[in-house]
């Protein structure tokens, strides 16, 4: 009995010693299940905060590469401008110097009219003679001059359309009819600019042959003005005609509304029927 007895002890010992490392075992278990989900989640949360900085770091890598594109294209832009404004300011000055010129030429031109009109016995056709001369040579100076304001006016209109259009195409919308349209225009303000050139350096003289053909004359002098002047203003508005075009071929880009005006002083070019 008692042989039994402790057998039965010694069972139930073994018995408990098995559980109690059944439990141990299980509990270790746990911890290591614990352990590897903690290791696994920080894997992941490194993996989404890697990828995060790796997304981060593309991000502004392009911001950067679209901002140092965006200043490299402005920055071409204001020299291209810049140089634009010298050619004109040189253009201007040259004008100004061709005109004084000019206007020391149509002095010249006078006192030899005087002297040619010395033949004519008619008191009263030598001073219209003179009075139509420099009458006929102020006009073209004065037009020749209103001209050049009027297609700086268009010019400047054409550089707010020519900013907008660069600006729209930096946002990706469809310009290029628009460009065609503004490299038209800009040629027909080039040949409108070598019109008036001509045109400024240009003095009337009139015919002093005999008293009888003397009227003859000064009409064909009035008429060569008013035809040479008609060129020149027809000039400058097919000039005007070509930045319009422009500047409604770009209001009708679909989505230019979202691309702000270039801003400027308005600039008036409607006015060039005189």
């Amino acid at each position: 009995m008692r042989k039994i007895t402790a057998f039965m002890a010694l069972v139930l010992a073994l018995s408990f010693s098995n559980a109690q490392a059944a439990m141990e075992d299980r509990g270790e278990m746990k911890n290591l299940r614990d352990d590897a989900k903690e290791e696994v989640q920080k894997l992941r949360d490194n993996a989404k905060q890697g990828i995060h900085d790796v997304k981060q770091n593309v991000r502004e890598e392009v911001h950067n590469i679209k901002q140092n594109l965006r200043e490299n294209i402005e920055g071409r832009k204001e020299e291209v401008r810049q140089n634009l404004e010298k050619h004109r300011q040189e253009l201007k000055q040259k004008l100004e110097v061709h005109r004084a010129e000019v206007k020391d030429k149509i002095q010249a031109k006078r006192i030899e009219l005087k002297d040619r009109l010395q033949k004519i016995k008619d008191t009263k056709k030598k001073e219209i003679t003179e009075r139509v001369y420099t009458q006929l040579n102020e006009l073209s100076g004065n037009l020749g001059a209103r001209f050049s304001e009027q297609l700086d006016k268009i010019e400047a209109v054409l550089d707010r359309v020519e900013t907008r259009t660069d600006r729209a195409a930096e946002k990706g919308l469809d310009v290029a009819s628009v460009q065609a349209l503004i490299s038209t225009a800009e040629a027909a303000i080039s040949d409108a600019r070598a019109a008036i050139e001509a045109q400024t350096g240009k003095v009337y003289e009139v015919s002093v042959l005999d008293e009888s053909r003397l009227r003859g004359d000064v009409s064909n002098v009035r008429k060569s003005v008013h035809d040479d002047l008609a060129k020149v203003r027809d000039a400058v508005k097919a000039a005007h005609e070509a930045v319009r075009k422009a500047a409604v071929a770009l209001a009708q880009i679909p989505r230019i509304q979202e691309v702000p005006e270039a801003t400027s002083t308005p600039a008036t070019a409607s006015s060039t029927s005189q």
